[in-house]
């Protein structure tokens, strides 16, 4: 349907160099699909990196088959956007075949939504050495966002070892974009939502019933 309208761009890849000397990421499939994918490959949050990270990431450019056409350090995802214009290769386009199929058509799943008269629903699932606990909400409630920056800041003492929280969230001060990751939480206002949605990724299981009442306590109710 855009066909006529867009026109790709090289393909660039954001990675965090501090996740290369990570068997998780780096043996993951998706991860090196992402990287094989990419016509530029980006080093994000180099003022947290190490040389060692640094130096890691340098040996993944040199070692990449075929050759990218650029790789790029910033800090704060500050990508200049002429790394659009800078040529692709339709090869890179060929994944490997890992065995996973992926099926984009219409047929495809509807989104998880809450049914008429739900208010709250809690999902739970697990894979790939991971956990993951997440929260639907109705829109009508409203979270007062001082209360959820702190109700974040607590997920670095979380018994869990919370790894990554991300909320589509209706606040008090208009609706949010909020993710967490290292300890650090970016907001990001946007549209108003029909419903709310929130979820953690742990390492260990979550203590959910906990996690819920803390987070239920950051309505507002004014």
């Amino acid at each position: 349907d855009y066909r006529e309208l867009l026109t790709a761009g090289a393909n660039l890849c954001l990675i965090d160099p501090r996740h290369l000397s990570d068997p998780r990421y780096t043996g993951h499939d998706t991860f090196n699909d992402q990287i094989a994918l990419a016509d530029v490959l980006v080093a994000n949050k180099t003022d947290l990196c190490s040389d060692e990270d640094l130096a890691a990431f340098d040996a993944l450019v040199q070692s990449s088959q075929p050759a990218k056409a650029q790789s790029v350090r910033v800090e704060q995802g500050q990508v200049e956007a002429a790394l659009l214009a800078l040529p692709s290769n339709p090869e890179r386009l060929q994944l490997s075949d890992h065995g996973h199929h992926h099926h984009h058509s219409k047929e495809a799943a509807a989104p998880v939504a809450l049914e008429a008269g739900e208010s709250l629903r809690r999902l739970e699932s697990h894979g790939e050495g991971h956990f993951s606990c997440g929260w639907l909400l109705t829109g009508d409630w409203v979270f007062s966002l001082d209360a959820l920056r702190h109700w974040f800041d607590q997920l670095d003492v979380n018994a869990s070892k919370v790894v990554r929280a991300k909320a589509l969230i209706h606040t008090d001060q208009g609706h949010y974009v909020l993710n967490w990751r290292d300890g650090v939480l970016s907001e990001m206002p946007t549209r108003a939502l029909e419903e709310s949605r929130l979820e953690l990724i742990t390492e260990l299981k979550s203590d959910a019933d906990a996690l819920e009442s803390s987070l239920l306590r950051c309505r507002s109710h004014g």
